[in-house]
């Protein structure tokens, strides 16, 4: 048995704040807590068993859903001048499960998508005015 699942989007947007940690010089560094959001649309699965030559197309697996994020960055940044600096962050992210369909019986067994955990690296440059 095979699972195809279609491409989909997401969409999403984060703020946070910094806590500087060592603001005095060139060198900043800083832990940032991050609260967002993620706007996802549906998901479609489709099975196949080529042996037994049949397919089930097109099964909605999530929900179009909107979902919270919740993190924790630590960076720096490094002043080039008094206008520009460069600087490089990572942290953890976790994001909740989106909603579900249920329109296969035991397709949620097989959905073990309690959220998930990423850690994004993010490199910037910046211009102060």
């Amino acid at each position: 048995m095979f699972a195809f699942f279609e491409p989909y989007e997401e969409v999403g947007f984060e703020v946070g704040l910094r806590f500087y940690i060592s603001a005095a010089g060139r060198l900043k560094s800083y832990v940032a807590p991050v609260v967002g959001a993620r706007l996802l649309n549906e998901v479609l699965v489709s099975f196949s068993v080529p042996d037994a030559g049949s397919a089930i197309l097109n099964v909605p697996f999530n929900e179009e859903s909107t979902v919270p994020v919740f993190g924790l960055d630590l960076g720096f940044t490094f002043d080039l001048g008094s206008h520009l600096f460069v600087g490089v962050d990572t942290g953890l992210r976790y994001q909740t499960a989106p909603s579900q369909f249920d329109e296969l019986d035991d397709l949620s067994s097989i959905d073990d998508s309690d959220g998930r955990w990423t850690a994004p690296v993010v490199a910037s440059i910046g211009v102060r005015f």
